[in-house]
């Protein structure tokens, strides 16, 4: 899951429940998933206005793969994230 972010803090809490329950949906379906922001991506991007990851591990208990790098790496396989495989 890629979450868009603008660099303002431009949010209510309704915006906050909507994309917690979405997160949680995609969780239900593909518990396994790796869950990053646009700044996790893109190098060109400032600092976060939210933390996905932190978000992810706060509200559900998940962290993506330790050493995956999205920024030099290519996407990981199901098979690698099933196997908790990095770089």
């Amino acid at each position: 899951m890629i979450a868009l972010e603008e660099l303002e803090w431009k949010v209510n809490s309704s915006q906050i429940k909507t994309v917690k329950k979405l997160m949680e949906a995609i969780y239900n379906v593909k518990p396994g998933i790796q869950t990053l922001g646009l700044y996790d991506i893109l190098s060109t991007t400032e600092s976060p206005w939210w933390d996905v990851q932190n978000a992810a591990r706060i509200w559900f208990g998940k962290e993506n793969i330790k050493g995956y790098d999205p920024r030099k790496s290519e996407p990981l396989t199901q098979k690698q994230i099933i196997d908790g495989l990095g770089n």
